[in-house]
């Protein structure tokens, strides 16, 4: 039986690209992708990106249509995972370049911060979202996120708490808190705050900025952990500590894969309580940034779920329920 093919638009984001196409070529897809963080791809893009805002939507043109026209006519799906920086001039070639394409679009991000899917949203056939107030204002499915299980693993438990971010809004505070409580209460933490190196010190010593005054630079890292080394280390967590942005509402990539490697969960996250899953044994929420770690919390033991519950949150059913299989 021939592969069908399928489009695949989306960034490069921390390697779960590498595990979104990996499912759809298992569902029989042959897949293509064309990368939408142009600014990861070129010193010019991010130039442009950053400089000559003027010149943005011409150069997002000229590039999609240079890495379309590398593509098969004969594409039966195209999907697309954020798609922040697609114009309507490049939705317009998609649906010219190929007229009888199913076009589906999953939102990992609220509309807030990425308001340019409304502009996008009226070229799709099937529209899904994180966000469970966004699907709900605009009419879209609700999905939220995914784990890799061929990345969880039964490990014995030896980090009481895990907090990986990366360095932005209130997180710093976060981080500064619980290095408090990591040594009040003498526990295990692995606490990783990343930044990419020029940003931060135009950050920190030109611009002043007054988040990134509040962290000293031992305590950045401008390392990024892979993909792979972040879930070894959630492997070995009790508990995964979660600072969910001031204006998103849909459950983190962390929240879901607190499922995955049967770990709890501290999150500011208010809308946790009503997600299917949520169990009070397994969950605390705290308000803004006054993030704890109580010790009952940590010394219970993690309620397990039905094994429904585990299938419904893996990569696997994610891609089911965006192919609308």
């Amino acid at each position: 039986m021939s592969k069908k093919n399928l489009l695949l638009i989306l960034p490069k984001y921390f390697g779960y690209e590498k595990y979104i196409k990996k499912e759809f070529e298992n569902k029989g897809y042959s897949v293509k992708i064309i990368y939408e963080n142009i600014d990861n791809i070129s010193i010019w893009y991010r130039f442009v990106m950053c400089f000559l805002k003027s010149k943005k939507d011409k150069e997002l043109t000229k590039y999609y249509r240079r890495e379309m026209k590398t593509l098969d006519d004969k594409i039966s799906k195209v999907v697309v995972i954020h798609g922040s920086t697609l114009t309507q001039n490049v939705m317009n070639d998609i649906k010219h370049k190929w007229p009888n394409a199913k076009l589906i679009m999953y939102q990992w991000d609220s509309v807030k911060n990425n308001p340019n899917a409304i502009q996008i949203a009226k070229f799709f056939d099937k529209k899904l979202t994180f966000d469970m107030d966004d699907a709900e204002e605009y009419g879209w499915d609700y999905r939220p996120l995914f784990y890799i299980p061929e990345l969880c693993s039964n490990l014995r438990k030896n980090i009481d708490f895990t907090y990986i971010c990366f360095l932005h809004s209130n997180r710093v505070k976060i981080f500064n808190k619980l290095k408090m409580i990591k040594e009040d209460m003498n526990l295990v933490g692995f606490m990783h705050i990343f930044m990419f190196k020029l940003v931060f010190f135009r950050h920190k010593y030109l611009m002043q900025d007054p988040i990134y005054k509040e962290i000293r630079l031992k305590d950045v890292s401008f390392n990024e952990l892979t993909l792979e080394e972040t879930n070894q280390i959630y492997d070995r967590s009790k508990i995964i500590i979660d600072f969910t942005h001031p204006d998103q509402k849909g459950y983190t990539m962390r929240t879901i894969e607190s499922l995955g490697h049967k770990c709890k969960l501290i999150t500011n996250n208010e809308k946790i309580k009503e997600a299917d899953f949520y169990d009070k044994n397994n969950m605390l929420v705290y308000q803004e940034c006054d993030v704890i770690v109580p010790r009952t919390f940590l010394d219970s033991n993690y309620k397990e779920y039905s094994e429904e519950t585990y299938k419904r949150y893996g990569i696997n059913c994610f891609v089911d329920e965006l192919l609308g299989e």
